[in-house]
Formats: structure tokens, C-alpha cells, sequence
């Protein structure tokens, strides 16, 4: 079984100049037409910090209507304030997936990133999927391109994250990524990465950009195209 575990706060409804951006129901679509033809047992577990934009209840449960994919919302109360790698660890307790897909709640799904999840993980490699970005005019800073050094997303067996160890640190977001990327790196796992151009983020649209990022290091498998 595959557990996509997400984590949340106000996320479903993000208010940005006149625009209001639905990146949670987006991410959830985008899984379930990603896992339609998938040969797995798939389940979607979201630890919730009590977002009020738009009440999961209210929601989440009519779009898996007709699916094949479970969905389970945990509410986080145990701490106040809103912190990545706690709410990762709290939606991978509620899991039962062997496969276990850390996707923010913010992204774009694609088959192929699934696909090749479940190949790499089979073969025992940790997997840092490469999103792309997008933007419009070019600016000084902000260029569409490959998140190659995000390491947000991250698909691993239930027994390897044992192994390694839970997600750590307190910051609203970010580190913790680079963290656990570094502890997967020292201890000589097997990293897997490829870049995947309908792998998207949604919080970086094409009127907001992202600052293109470089990466090096050569324990990466990079499947097909060099990072420079």
C-alpha cells in the first residue's frame, strides 16, 4: 500500500493579491488521477492544524467519493503552533501504507513521479523527487526551472524510515528538508532523484516565481539529465 502522508494550516483556500489559490484540492486531484490505473492500495492521510480557510470536513471526503483511495484527516492539538516535521511524523502514525509518499500540500502530482516511487523504493533507495517551477517575465532572481536543491517531497518503505528515523526540527518550514536529506547523505543511503516537469509546485506560480537552485553531489542518482 501506498500512504501519500500530508501535512497542513490554511492551505485550502490561500488568499494572494486578487487571487485565491486552492492548493490542497488541487494536490488531491492530482493524486487521485495519478493513482487511477496504479496496481497498489492507496491511501491519503492529512494532519490537519485546525485550518479555518475552507474546513477539510467540509470537503475532502466528497472528492474521494467514487475513488478507489482511502482518505483519513487527523487533527493535530497536541502542539499550538504550526511546524513541518510534527505534522509529517503525525499523518505517517495514522498510516498503514509499507510505502510511504511525503508530499507537501501545495503540489502537483504526476504519474510518472508515483511510478518510479514505487520502483525506486522496491530497490531500497530513498527518494527526493525534483519538482519544476514556473514564472512569467523573467527577473532579476526568479527564473522557471527545477527545485534541484528542495528536497520537500520524499518517498520511502515504512521499514527504511524506521531505520533512519523520524522527521525532526521545529521550523514552520523548510530545514527540516535539508536535514533529513543530510542524514540520508551521511549515512550512505542510496538517494534517488529525478526531475519531472508536470511534478509542479503550486505555491510558486508563474506570477510569483522561484529562484532557481543548483546541486551537486555525486552520490545522486539522477535519472536521465545532469544537474548543473
Amino acid at each position: 500500500m501506498i500512504s501519500f502522508c500530508i501535512t497542513c494550516k490554511n492551505r485550502s483556500r490561500v488568499k494572494y493579491k486578487n487571487r485565491t489559490l486552492e492548493l490542497l484540492p488541487k494536490c488531491i486531484d492530482s493524486i487521485i488521477a495519478s493513482c487511477k490505473d496504479i496496481d497498489e492500495e492507496v491511501e491519503v492521510i492529512v494532519s490537519d492544524w485546525q485550518s479555518t480557510d475552507w474546513p477539510l470536513d467540509d470537503w475532502i471526503y466528497d472528492v474521494f467519493k467514487g475513488s478507489h483511495i482511502g482518505v483519513k484527516v487527523v487533527q493535530v492539538t497536541d502542539e499550538k503552533d504550526f511546524n513541518l516535521a510534527h505534522g509529517r511524523n503525525v499523518a505517517y502514525k495514522e498510516s498503514s501504507g509499507d510505502k510511504i509518499f511525503f508530499i507537501d500540500s501545495d503540489m502537483i502530482l504526476c504519474k510518472e513521479v508515483v511510478l518510479d516511487g514505487i520502483k525506486d523504493i522496491n530497490t531500497g533507495h530513498v527518494v527526493f523527487p525534483i519538482c519544476f517551477f514556473e514564472t512569467g517575465p523573467k527577473k532579476r532572481g526568479n527564473r522557471s526551472g527545477y527545485g534541484n536543491t528542495s528536497y520537500g517531497n520524499m518517498f520511502i518503505s515504512r521499514e527504511k524510515f524506521e531505520e533512519i528515523g523520524h522527521w525532526k526540527g521545529t521550523s514552520l518550514y523548510g530545514s527540516e528538508d535539508s536535514s533529513y536529506y543530510k542524514i540520508c547523505y551521511d549515512g550512505e543511503v542510496v538517494i534517488a532523484r529525478k526531475r519531472y516537469a508536470n511534478f509542479k509546485h503550486l505555491w510558486h506560480p508563474r506570477y510569483v516565481g522561484w529562484p532557481k537552485g543548483t546541486a551537486r553531489n555525486p552520490k545522486i542518482r539522477i535519472y536521465g539529465d545532469i544537474i548543473d
